[in-house]
């Protein structure tokens, strides 16, 4: 009895330790990519698309289910992208977007990783498997030029979601 509760107790305070490592280093990372941020938003010559973007996916990646939504986004989002004509446009702005923002995004990417490790190592498997299941139909089909990475996946679902709340805030 008192060995289930020395184990119990152990297991306990070596969660919360593996919890608060992954909370500092993930505190270390946003703290890293706040000043990125403001440089780029006092930037000129970065779209107001961009910045949207940058805004939306700080913004969500703040919060533990972004991963996981965009894992079980990216299935949806491959598809459509194979399936409409419009595919590679998409792929093609996110290609063009500016270093200042691939480097913002991929701190966010680890920022999520790093704060909860083990969802995302799920959540990359899921979006391995999309990728794995829809890149060869989406190269038989002619659709798609090149077999896609997690991070332009991502970045596509960014900027549609971005692209879309712009378009919705201008709309009169």
């Amino acid at each position: 009895m008192i060995a289930n509760a020395i184990l119990g107790s152990a297991a306990a305070v070596l969660l919360i330790a593996y919890w608060s490592f992954c909370r500092s280093a993930a505190l270390k990372l946003q703290s890293r990519v706040v000043p990125l941020i403001e440089a780029f938003y006092a930037d000129d010559s970065a779209s107001e698309q961009e910045k949207d973007s940058i805004h939306w996916s700080y913004a969500a990646s703040r919060i533990w289910i972004f991963m996981p939504l965009m894992a079980l986004a990216s299935p949806v989002v491959l598809a459509m992208a194979i399936l409409s004509k419009s595919g590679g446009k998409v792929a093609s702005e996110v290609s063009n977007r500016s270093a200042a923002h691939n480097e913002i995004m991929d701190c966010l990417i680890k920022m999520c990783i790093v704060r909860n490790p083990l969802t995302s190592m799920f959540c990359m498997y899921v979006v391995f498997a999309a990728i794995a299941i829809l890149a060869p139909i989406g190269l038989l089909l002619d659709r798609l030029k090149s077999i896609p990475n997690p991070m332009t996946v991502y970045r596509v679902i960014a900027a549609t979601l971005s692209s879309r709340d712009s378009r919705k805030a201008h709309a009169h």
